[in-house]
């Protein structure tokens, strides 16, 4: 048998590439702890950059949520609000990015929900913004394609405004429950199944490819199954967010 002259090593090397976990809690206050700024949905870069530092410091972030006390860790997951970040950590964000001021929604009624700009102009602005935030590796196509679609004045879905126009829902929730009805209709085969089958069996086919996209497009795979499943209980035929929009 013949040796061969060549030999084969094998090398490991480290990557020093990943990224350090984000330590985070999850808290129903909007009143950030001392020391800490409240950052709300619409400031990608500035969130981003925040994350990036924290990250490196190790210091603690929270995630601030609109769910109830006694909701579920994954309602919690799909009612973000902003987050609470050490006040040092923003500062020093805003320095390197050249940012002032960063973008704080007005509100309104007792749910302290964002009110919905008036001009086509802000609205579009807005929604971009939380969707970069939200799903920072959302193709620009698919991002433009939502907001054409989901948050345009005047666009209506059987008889109600379509779901980026729900006064009663934040920011972030009729982002994501845009998000998800545009890759159901775009990326998937809902529409033909719907011809072909049941409601129920057309949703579940489409499930598990709808997950796989949504995960992407976070960035994150962490908990898109469990947020994923929140979301398609709430679009329910007879739910409210159907009759809404979320079709």
């Amino acid at each position: 048998m013949t040796k061969s002259k060549h030999q084969t090593y094998f090398e490991f090397i480290e990557n020093t590439d990943k990224k350090k976990p984000l330590l985070f809690e999850i808290t129903g206050s909007n009143q950030p702890p001392p020391g800490m700024k409240f950052i709300p949905i619409g400031n990608p870069e500035l969130t981003e950059r925040c994350k990036e530092i924290s990250r490196e410091e190790g210091a603690l972030v929270y995630i601030v949520t609109t769910a109830k006390k006694d909701a579920s860790e994954l309602s919690q997951q799909i009612r973000r609000s902003g987050h609470h970040i050490r006040e040092y950590i923003v500062d020093r964000a805003m320095a390197e990015l050249g940012h002032d001021t960063y973008h704080e929604p007005e509100t309104i009624g007792p749910d302290q929900i964002e009110k919905i700009p008036h001009t086509q102009a802000e609205i579009n602005k807005q929604a971009d913004a939380a969707l970069r935030e939200l799903f920072p590796r959302i193709p620009n196509t698919d991002r433009q394609q939502i907001v054409d679609h989901a948050f345009q004045k005047g666009k209506v879905f059987n008889g109600e405004l379509v779901v980026g126009l729900q006064q009663a829902l934040t920011l972030s929730r009729r982002v994501q429950l845009a998000v998800l009805a545009h890759i159901r209709h775009n990326h998937t085969r809902y529409d033909d199944l719907l011809r072909e089958t049941s409601w129920t069996n057309a949703r579940r086919a489409t499930e598990q490819l709808c997950l796989d996209i949504l995960v992407k497009w976070r960035g994150d795979d962490e908990n898109g199954r469990n947020q994923l499943d929140e979301i398609l209980r709430e679009c329910s035929p007879t739910g409210l967010l159907e009759r809404q929009g979320c079709r």
